[in-house]
């Protein structure tokens, strides 16, 4: 799927009156503090253009959005409160009805994600330096995160890099809301490779199933990581409270969306799930991944 972005008020405001990135943002927070007034005008002007560009994205073709607050993690939990979360409220308010998912997303945020997520998104971002099982404790009414692994730890070799992984995992605990990535972006020098095996990994390998033995996700994964997206599509706008899709016909698809469930995974065996990809190509769209286990396919939702 297409995912717009655009910087949040405060993130773009400190860029503005700093004019390059800063370690201490201390004109931005000058202005803030010494002229409230002034602070607030340039905020609501911001929230205009976040808004515009957003929906302009989305009535494109988006099908979610992002909105990053990259350098709120300089602001205590008071000042964001006070000076920055109104006008994150309003971007999010003034999108809703267009019904996308929507994501907000802050470097060094830990001490303010609680805030963060009453600003009003779907999704809550993580960085790395926020475990995700912790992150889940501090955000209890939250029901889908997004993170976490550190983009450093991609430039080492390569089974830190699989062992890192397979933690952001487990810390999630089979949670179904949980959108993995880098927390946040990659570096630039980073092998594009690693970021190919990282993606595979990610959905594929399941967190604390110690008594299944993991198939490697550059071998085996690739043939089936999509099969459940009809599955997925369905279940997810029955979750919106929407008529679902109409169902896939063929004997293998039916079976497939009556494969039981546990911790957001589908599973299938291997033949049902290459005969509903053979049935019809619908079933591979938008999975999040899978992990073969012998003859059987657990399907990630």
């Amino acid at each position: 799927p297409l995912i717009g972005f655009a910087g949040a008020p405060f993130t773009v405001a400190s860029y503005l009156i700093e004019g390059r990135p800063s370690r201490t943002y201390a004109n931005t927070k000058a202005l803030m503090h010494g002229d409230p007034d002034l602070w607030h005008q340039l905020m609501d002007r911001l929230v205009e253009l976040a808004v515009t560009s957003l929906r302009s994205q989305i009535e494109a073709g988006a099908s979610a959005f992002q909105l990053f607050d990259s350098w709120a993690g300089a602001l205590s939990p008071q000042d964001y409160e006070r000076y920055v979360l109104p006008h994150s409220q309003r971007v999010f308010e003034r999108v809703a009805d267009l019904d996308v998912p929507s994501i907000h997303f802050g470097v060094g945020t830990g001490e303010i994600l609680g805030l963060m997520a009453a600003a009003g998104s779907d999704v809550m971002g993580v960085d790395w330096r926020v475990p995700l099982d912790d992150a889940r404790r501090r955000l209890p009414g939250v029901r889908a995160l997004q993170g976490n692994l550190d983009p450093a730890l991609c430039l080492a070799p390569r089974e830190v890099v699989d062992e890192a992984t397979r933690d952001v995992l487990r810390r999630n605990a089979g949670h179904p809301g949980h959108v993995f990535n880098l927390g946040p972006g990659e570096l630039p020098e980073t092998d594009p490779s690693v970021l190919e095996r990282v993606g595979r990994l990610g959905p594929a390998a399941v967190a604390r199933d110690e008594d299944l033995v993991e198939a490697d996700p550059l071998e085996e994964v690739d043939a089936h990581r999509q099969v459940a997206g009809r599955v997925l599509e369905e279940r997810v706008a029955a979750a919106r409270g929407r008529a679902p899709v109409p169902a896939v016909q063929g004997q293998h698809g039916e079976a497939l969306r009556n494969a039981p469930q546990s911790r957001g995974l589908v599973h299938a065996r291997r033949e049902i799930a290459l005969g509903a990809m053979a049935e019809d190509p619908r079933h591979c769209a938008g999975a999040e991944g899978c992990r073969v286990v012998g003859r059987d396919v657990q399907l990630a939702i």
